[in-house]
């Protein structure tokens, strides 16, 4: 009779398996965190490391140069210079734009995706995580992105949680057992809404209000439709589409009795349940 394999002993060895000589795409894969997060396991990659790798995957060697759109106080930057990228370009619109880290290979550039002040045709890769979710014109962004890449070089971007999907105000913390309270409900009734369940701050140092109003305030989310995401990118001139697609959470997450009050709105599932959207692009030359 054939002995059950415990998952922890399955992934361990898929685990042994990544250092088998595989495409680099596929070694990348095989260490997904979900992967160690299933069986119990503490992944040796954060999301942000895993999708740097599935990135630089694209390439035989290390690129050259690269942007990070979104490198906030430019941590972000730190692994693709483990990555062995010659030069990495750290993108953000905060003031503390790479105030958090310091390499050699590593600059820094305050400004907005939508308008890089960087010249034509510079990068082999541009790498965009958690970031074009707050940025108010995708359409722009997106434009910017291809322009500043070279020809034959790549554009990857992951944008989550999208608005639509139901933690997409960012304060899963807040609103773990109220999924889609930012689509469901104003803000002033949201506020109310945590006055009466008593919702407070986890720290206890912030009015409630102030959540309130920073996750429903479009300066900071542009509470873009997953869709939309998709039709931007089918609509790139000069690139060839690698990767365009949604990822969806399962259905299981959204309750009959929310669905039914936001697909009145004009809500569909797919949108509800969209999380992230992944784009992969090479440029074509001209």
């Amino acid at each position: 009779m054939t002995t059950p394999i415990s998952f922890r002993k399955l992934l361990s060895g898929i685990v042994t398996l990544a250092a088998v000589p595989f495409s680099r795409t596929a070694r990348a894969r095989l260490r997904h965190p979900r992967l160690y997060q299933l069986a119990g396991l503490r992944s040796p990659l954060t999301f942000h490391e895993y999708h740097s790798r599935i990135a630089c995957s694209y390439f035989k060697n290390a690129p050259a140069r690269m942007l990070v759109v979104g490198c906030n106080q430019g941590i972000e930057c730190k692994a693709f210079v483990e990555l062995n990228v010659a030069q990495v370009d750290g993108l953000d619109v905060v003031e503390s734009t790479g105030a958090g880290f310091s390499h050699p290979r590593v600059s820094f550039l305050r400004t907005s995706a939508e308008c890089i002040g960087i010249r034509d045709d510079t990068y082999d890769l541009v790498y965009s995580y958690a970031t074009l979710e707050h940025v108010p014109d995708i359409d722009s962004a997106f434009s910017e992105l291809v322009r500043v890449t070279r020809p034959g070089g790549i554009i990857y971007t992951l944008a989550a949680p999208l608005w639509n999907s139901r933690y997409g105000h960012h304060k899963p913390d807040l609103f773990r057992k109220y999924p889609w309270i930012h689509l469901r409900m104003s803000e002033e009734e949201i506020i109310s809404f945590c006055e009466r369940e008593g919702i407070t701050d986890p720290s206890g140092r912030d009015d409630i209000g102030r959540h309130v109003r920073y996750m429903m305030n479009p300066q900071f989310f542009n509470k873009t439709a997953a869709s939309h995401y998709l039709a931007v990118c089918d609509s790139l001139e000069n690139v060839q589409v690698l990767d365009n697609k949604l990822n969806l959470e399962s259905s299981r997450v959204l309750d009959r009795s929310v669905y039914d009050d936001l697909s009145s709105k004009g809500y569909t599932r797919q949108e509800l349940l969209a999380l992230g959207h992944i784009f992969v692009g090479r440029k074509l030359s001209l």
